[in-house]
This record gives C-alpha cells, sequence and structure tokens, in this order.
C-alpha cells in the first residue's frame, strides 16, 4: 500500500477540527522516520509531534508525543526495555519483522538507527 505524508497530515488535521481541536499548523510536527534513520535530537520547545516510522512502503509505527516527552520523541523506540510501547519492542516480538530484518534483543536498536554524519 502506498501512502503519502502530505494526505497523511490533511487527514490529521481534518480528524482534529473533528475533534474539536483547534490546533494551528505550525504547532504540530510530523516527522517520517524510515529505517534507518537518524534519530531526532529534541523535540522542538513546546511542540507536539506525530511520529511516524516506516520501511519502504510499510508502516511500522505511528504515535504522538506531547511537549513534555522528550526522551520518548528522541530515545524510547530505540531500546526494547525503555517502556511498555515502542517500535524496538514491537518489531521483536513480530516474527516476521524479526526475521525479515534479521533484529535481536541487543540489535535491534542499532538496526533502526543510521549513523550520524558530519
Amino acid at each position: 500500500m502506498n501512502w503519502n505524508p502530505k494526505q497523511l497530515w490533511d487527514a490529521f488535521l481534518a480528524a482534529a477540527k473533528r475533534g474539536g481541536i483547534k490546533s494551528v499548523p505550525d504547532s504540530i510536527c510530523i516527522e517520517i522516520l524510515p529505517m534507518p534513520h537518524t534519530p531526532p535530537s529534541s523535540l522542538p520547545r513546546g511542540k507536539i509531534a506525530v511520529y511516524v516510522f516506516s520501511s519502504n512502503k510499510c508502516v511500522l509505527k505511528v504515535g504522538q508525543v506531547g511537549p513534555k516527552s522528550k526522551a520518548r520523541y528522541t530515545s524510547h523506540h530505540y531500546n526494547p526495555d525503555s517502556s511498555g510501547s515502542n517500535l524496538s519492542k514491537s518489531l521483536i516480538e513480530d516474527e516476521y519483522a524479526k526475521s525479515k530484518y534479521n533484529l535481536s534483543q541487543e540489535t535491534v536498536g542499532s538496526g533502526l538507527r543510521k549513523t550520524r554524519t558530519g
């Protein structure tokens, strides 16, 4: 299934509007992080973020963090033991993903990350 980030953004704003949330588009960040990727280093001050982890045409995990959730946004998804629900935990609990990406408890975090350059 193909998906379009612009379409995702438009659908999110429409759903928020239907829910009575009066948000200014600049107050929400949508960041698409394909595997592997460079983890974000911070959550912009005072912002919330909707995150989308994907691999090729497959969406792996979608979530939202609030302005006080920097660790959730920048690091929890790379350690399966860091929280109750995170991308690395979901991947190693999924036999297909674990096999396809050759992941283990010890390697899942580095499998998700792309080494920063520069």
